[in-house]
């Protein structure tokens, strides 16, 4: 089928690098910078429902980093390891925020 994918995420959860696309390609980074420009957004707009609507798919994309959150607060892998892992089958935890 070489219709471009109806779904700008991946199966495990990550956004596509590029949509619509007849590939994937997973930017595992650029996951995390929109959950952060969804933030940026909702401290300028006073509307909490598109927040309120993005919240279950903010928290897959979250929940795939978490196997790699350090109780420090930083990442146990590096930007270019992620990348690199957002092309396989992605994996999904509960997480907790770093203890202080």
């Amino acid at each position: 089928d070489r219709r471009p994918s109806p779904n700008p995420f991946s199966d495990g959860g990550l956004q596509q690098g590029a949509y619509p696309s007849r590939s994937t390609n997973v930017i595992a980074t650029f996951s995390l910078a929109w959950v952060g420009m969804l933030h940026d957004w909702s401290m300028q707009q006073p509307d909490t429902g598109v927040i309120t609507g993005h919240l279950p798919r903010m928290r897959t994309v979250l929940d795939w980093f978490c196997p790699w959150l350090q109780p420090d607060g930083y990442w146990a892998r590096s930007a270019m390891e992620f990348h690199r892992l957002g092309l396989t089958a992605a994996m999904t935890a509960s997480c907790s925020p770093p203890s202080a």
